[in-house]
């Protein structure tokens, strides 16, 4: 079922559900558009309004429409320049001081794992301060723990940071006076 006002801003906007459907799909990266197959015409429609580009992908105008249209609440542009801080400090391979390259670190789909960290800072109500400084507690633990190895070899891809809650690991939030342990349990 649609949301009611999601309809009404699709509504507001002229358009079909099949268009809006696309535009969900090319937004969001859902892969539904395998299943189902709108009509060419809505396509055109869509390029006509130069909502999506000549090769079907979303334009500029059709990003902000998506924003608009299946965003909760106004669009926060601070979290896309957020999520780049947090991004160029994730560091993208294992080097630092007398190690070399062994190993990329940041990999993966850059708009899979942006998702990703906006639902991590959504499902615990954390501050993207909270996101950057989790991350470069781990880095500098992992850089400091390099005695003998290379403790950063081992630090988790982006993805895989994100799904399994790593964050945690150094969370600490001023309203939440418990710390996490190494393995994630609260403790006081």
């Amino acid at each position: 079922m649609i949301d009611e006002n999601i309809m009404n801003k699709i509504i507001a906007y002229d358009l079909t559900l099949d268009q809006a459907f696309i535009l969900y799909c090319k937004s969001s990266g859902a892969k539904f558009l395998t299943y189902y197959r709108p009509p060419a015409n809505e396509y055109d429609k869509l390029i006509f309004y130069e909502y999506l580009g000549i090769n079907r992908t979303l334009t500029k105008k059709g990003v902000d429409l998506c924003k608009e249209l299946f965003s909760e609440g106004n669009y926060d542009k601070s979290i896309d320049d957020a999520f780049e801080i947090w991004w160029q400090t994730y560091p993208s391979n294992d080097a630092h001081g007398n190690y070399s390259v062994r190993r990329l670190i940041r990999s993966g789909s850059k708009q899979k794992i942006k998702a990703l960290y906006i639902s991590a800072i959504n499902k615990y109500k954390l501050s993207t301060d909270d996101m950057l400084k989790s991350l470069k507690n781990e880095i500098e633990f992992r850089k400091n723990a390099s005695t003998k190895d290379n403790t950063l070899s081992f630090m988790q891809a982006p993805t895989k940071w994100l799904t399994e809650e790593s964050y945690l690991l150094n969370y600490d939030s001023s309203e939440n006076t418990s710390k996490f342990s190494e393995y994630g349990k609260s403790v006081n």
